[in-house]
């Protein structure tokens, strides 16, 4: 049966009177999204809007019919019920358009539904300011009271929303007192409302947070102008939009047929295929037999087609062109290269990516891998469809658009299944490619698409609840988030270490990755590990201390700074995607996974963790973090990776060669296994010198048209060709 809309207002009793509305509205909220089949619970001044079905609905009434008046939405005449109006009437006159003698409805199915005006509303989180960051400033963090307070008081502003509560399920290390506020509010408001909250908090109430629930980034370098800082890269975006609106009223739109083909001449279908230059982008997908139409005007194809990118979906390497050849009269055929063909013994005798090979997983002893610690993912989710990624059995869908109890295990996007294959593959007997911690417990955590940092908030709850070890986070966003800060401070607190991807704007670390809490990991990548054909090779820097002597350089999309704790391969990486496949991607979203399983092999495996560092605090992950940077090469050592510049690659890459020396000896060699228990960082400064809050950037992974135009900065510095200018 179809859900219908219906409306729930509370029955106030004696023994509710003590509890503010908006706290009896939350909490009816927050079991009604817990029901299956129960969508759009929205938060109004005095009632909760949601839909249902019949048997969600009866579910809801059980445990709320004696606090909660619950009755279907319609368009009737007032009721009065035990002396409460009926609540479609309420909620009319909840909206400042409505007046009390309402006209009669129109016949025409357009004057039939109520008129809204289009007002731009933003999501936010309110949260008491705390922890470290409280106690820094010399501020005593407000009461659970004193919150509600707050929240009351914004129920009656003109189209504040109250979302949802993100309240935490375990013991805070962190509290400074009995009743201390510690939930995180998500809420919608107006500008007007946001911008008079936040000024009331930065004037009168420095133990708030009010700041927008910025959305995350998990890769391939989609322009997001919410995250553009420059004014001149806004104008430019702007000026490029102006010029291809006025192409596009140019009746002169030509037909490009493109034809994506193997080397045996076999169809790739569902290649993402882009055409860029002035006048363009033009992107399409290939059908079952390879073909894509661009629509395009012949002025821009014939003078300022500057490259042309095409993208398989899988087991087949990028192909880039620049000033590409096109005849609008023929078929042009795009030919690209397999793995299997390029790629020794793939994909059965292929076991280890090139990345894993740097960083010496091939030296470790095959019985180390990982059992007995826990990963989490934070990611876009996880095909447990591919054969190596069948054993993942964990995880939580925190999307919107959550549905069936294992829709974790569904990725549409595909990132969280390449990055979980880095971390976890385990071989099988058709295909040998291994992860670095096949045997660990691995916690897939979706919150993309729609991911924002309330998302990122959940997700590191799940985390403490669950006793994660280390999480993976391959996403960022551009600005920085106390609210975040906080929840990652607790996460430390917990034993937790926390892995994060620096970012691919070419510029500063992004958010969270620039935390003092974090590891952050930028990206390097290696001469001869792809074809000259694929984009990869268009990152390539042309400058001093970006390419090593033994041919390893720091690709010109990674971000850098002092934040950067280590480096890991991330340029031409190969790893599982949904429909069983392998692809090549590359960003600091495929840097992190490497770094991430070293973590999960020391906590497994590092004699360490079984004895002074065996308690799950912030010790523990302060160990692990300096552990790993032990791993990399010594400044005076010959170490060829030594040659890049340190703002790009932090410490440098961590490799298990004499760590897995040790295990196949049985011995403790000097530096291999520090048996000091770490110091304990100062404050506002972690052991890897990374302070907060950091300057803005763009993060994940990426792919070209990330570049092409909207970063002429990077071209000015040499880092870049110019593509689609």
């Amino acid at each position: 049966m179809a859900p219908k809309n219906y409306l729930a207002l509370p029955r106030r009793s004696r023994g509710d009177e003590a509890r503010p509305t908006s706290e009896l509205l939350h909490e009816f909220a927050q079991a009604a999204r817990c029901i299956p089949q129960i969508t759009n619970v929205t938060v109004r001044k005095s009632l909760v809007v949601f839909s249902a079905t019949t048997e969600a609905l009866d579910r809801l009434q059980a445990q709320f019919g004696d606090k909660f008046i619950i009755e279907p939405e319609r368009s009737l005449d007032p009721l009065v019920t035990n002396g409460v109006p009926a609540m479609a009437k309420m909620r009319d006159l909840e909206s400042p358009n409505s007046t009390e003698n309402a006209a009669t409805p129109a016949t025409s199915s357009s004057a039939e539904r109520p008129l809204s005006e289009v007002a731009q509303k933003i999501q936010c989180l309110i949260a008491p300011r705390r922890g470290k960051i409280a106690r820094a400033i010399g501020l005593r963090p407000m009461s659970a009271g004193a919150m509600t307070s707050v929240i009351d008081s914004l129920i009656n502003e003109p189209g504040f929303e109250m979302v949802r509560e993100i309240k935490p399920r375990h013991q805070l290390k962190t509290l400074s007192f009995e009743g201390e506020a510690t939930g995180v509010y998500v809420t919608r408001m107006g500008l007007d409302t946001y911008f008079k909250l936040k000024d009331q908090a930065e004037r009168a109430r420095p133990d708030l947070l009010v700041e927008v629930d910025m959305p995350l980034q998990y890769g391939w370098g989609y322009y997001n102008p919410a995250l553009m800082q420059s004014l001149l890269l806004e104008q430019l975006r702007v000026e490029r939009l102006r010029r291809t609106a006025q192409y596009a009223r140019q009746p002169a739109a030509i037909d490009l047929r493109l034809r994506v083909l193997g080397e045996n001449g076999e169809p790739v279908p569902h290649a993402h295929v882009v055409l860029d230059g002035f006048g363009l982008p033009v992107e399409g997908e290939t059908d079952a037999n390879g073909d894509v139409v661009l629509k395009v005007i012949s002025t821009a194809m014939s003078t300022s087609a500057q490259s042309l990118f095409v993208d398989p979906a899988k087991d087949y390497w990028t192909h880039y062109v620049r000033s590409p050849s096109l005849d609008p009269q023929t078929i042009n055929v795009v030919r690209l290269q397999s793995f299997a063909r390029t790629l020794r013994d793939f994909p059965k005798g292929y076991r280890y990516g090139w990345g894993q090979r740097y960083m010496g997983l091939d030296q470790l002893p095959t019985q180390y891998a990982g059992k007995g610690v826990k990963i989490a993912i934070i990611d876009s989710g996880a095909d447990t469809k591919h054969p190596l990624l069948k054993h993942l059995q964990s995880g939580l869908d925190l999307t919107d658009g959550a549905g069936a109890a294992n829709s974790w295990s569904q990725d549409a996007i595909g990132h969280g299944t390449h990055c979980a294959g880095i971390i976890g593959a385990r071989p099988g007997s058709e295909i040998g490619f291994r992860g670095f911690a096949p045997e660990a417990e691995i916690h897939v955590l979706k919150v993309f698409p729609g991911g924002q940092y309330s998302s990122l908030i959940d997700a590191l709850e799940a985390c403490i609840e669950r006793q994660i070890d280390v999480v993976n986070m391959s996403l960022g966003s551009g600005e920085a988030s106390e609210a975040v800060e906080q929840k990652l401070e607790e996460v430390v607190e917990n034993g937790i270490a926390c892995i994060v991807a620096a970012g691919n704007s070419g510029g500063p670390v992004q958010f969270p990755a620039s935390s003092r809490h974090s590891l952050a990991v930028s990206a390097v990548g290696a001469l001869g590990e792809f074809p000259a054909s694929t984009w990869e090779s268009q990152t390539v820097p042309n400058l001093p201390g970006m390419v090593s002597r033994d041919q390893l350089f720091a690709p010109s999309f990674s971000c850098f700074g002092p934040q950067i704790g280590v480096s890991a391969p991330g340029v031409a990486i190969l790893s599982t995607v949904p429909d069983g496949g392998f692809d090549a991607q590359s960003g600091t979203s495929m840097a992190a996974p490497h770094v991430t399983g070293v973590a999960a092999l020391l906590l497994a495996h590092h004699p360490m963790f079984q004895s002074a560092l065996k308690e799950r605090n912030a010790q523990r992950v302060d160990g692990l973090y300096r552990l790993i940077r032990e791993l990399c090469p010594a400044p005076n050592s010959t170490a060829y990776q030594q040659d890049l510049a340190p703002e790009r690659t932090g410490a440098g890459v961590p490799t298990l060669h004499r760590f897995a020396a040790a295990l196949r000896a049985g011995t403790q060699p000097e530096g291999a296994f520090p048996t000091a228990t770490p110091n304990v960082a100062p404050q506002g400064m972690s052991m890897l010198g990374t302070r907060w809050p950091p300057v803005s950037a763009l993060g994940g992974s990426l792919s070209p048209y990330a570049f092409g135009g909207f970063y002429p900065q990077a071209q000015a510095l040499g880092f870049l060709p110019p593509i689609g200018w």
